[in-house]
C-alpha cells in the first residue's frame, strides 16, 4: 500500500509541475455606469401669445399646444415637462 501513496504523490507532483493545470487570474468583473446626459434648459423672457394657466400641486404652469412653462424668480419662464 505504500508504494501506492509515494507514486500517487509522485504522480500529483508531476501533473501539477509540468503545465498539464494552468492557474489564471481573471480580472474583476466591469461595471457599467450609466451617465446622465447633460441637459441644458430652454428658457424665454415672455409667453407666447395664447397660453393657458393652470396649477397643479400648488406651482403656476403655463401651456399652450404641448410646450409647459414655469416662471423662474428671475422674470423668465423654463420649458418643462408636463407634470399632470
Amino acid at each position: 500500500m505504500k508504494p501506492t501513496i509515494c507514486l500517487s504523490l509522485f504522480a500529483a507532483v508531476i501533473l501539477t509541475t509540468t503545465g498539464c493545470f494552468s492557474y489564471e487570474r481573471r480580472a474583476t468583473r466591469a461595471v457599467v455606469v450609466e451617465t446622465t446626459p447633460v441637459v441644458t434648459e430652454t428658457t424665454v423672457r415672455t409667453l407666447p401669445t395664447g397660453y393657458r394657466t393652470r396649477v397643479y400641486r400648488g406651482t403656476t404652469y403655463y401651456y399652450t399646444q404641448d410646450v409647459v412653462y414655469r416662471s423662474r424668480p428671475t422674470g423668465d419662464y423654463v420649458v418643462v415637462t408636463r407634470p399632470w
